[in-house]
């Protein structure tokens, strides 16, 4: 009786730490370059208990690593090896990545920003234009 009472304890707690696993979920990643054009645009899947943008581009890199590329360098950097154009801006002081989720401008950093299955990411290669100063 006792080796019947055990065996149904060990399978709830089986079957309670399977409803806890994380499952996949897939995600929309595109990469648009200065003038606009859509120059990547794949469904990525991933499998963690809580996904972020990063694990979304960090799997992302590790699949498509002919074009995608992460650093780690004490900072988080983005590369998208040899498909930037990069339009011609005479204002522009540098371009960077802007990340929206779903239509919207990120307003968090990729690592603190959640994803579900079925959202859209979208960097963006913006260029960083100083505003003009009024004139004294």
């Amino acid at each position: 009786m006792f080796g019947l009472v055990l065996a149904a304890v060990l399978l709830v707690g089986i079957l309670a730490g399977c409803s806890t696993s994380a499952s996949d979920i897939h995600v929309t990643l595109k990469f648009i370059d200065a003038e606009g054009n859509e120059i990547f645009n794949q469904d990525i899947a991933v499998n963690a208990e809580a996904p972020t943008v990063d694990l979304v581009v960090n799997e992302a890199a590790n699949v498509y690593f002919d074009f995608i590329e992460c650093k780690w360098d004490n900072r988080f950097a983005l590369s998208v090896r040899d498909k930037i154009k990069e339009a011609d801006y005479p204002d522009a002081l540098d371009f960077y990545w802007l990340f929206f989720l779903n239509g919207e401008e990120a307003t968090a950093k990729a690592n603190l920003t959640a994803v579900k299955d079925g959202d859209v990411i979208e960097y963006k290669y913006t260029a960083f234009v100083a505003e003009e100063t009024a004139a004294g």
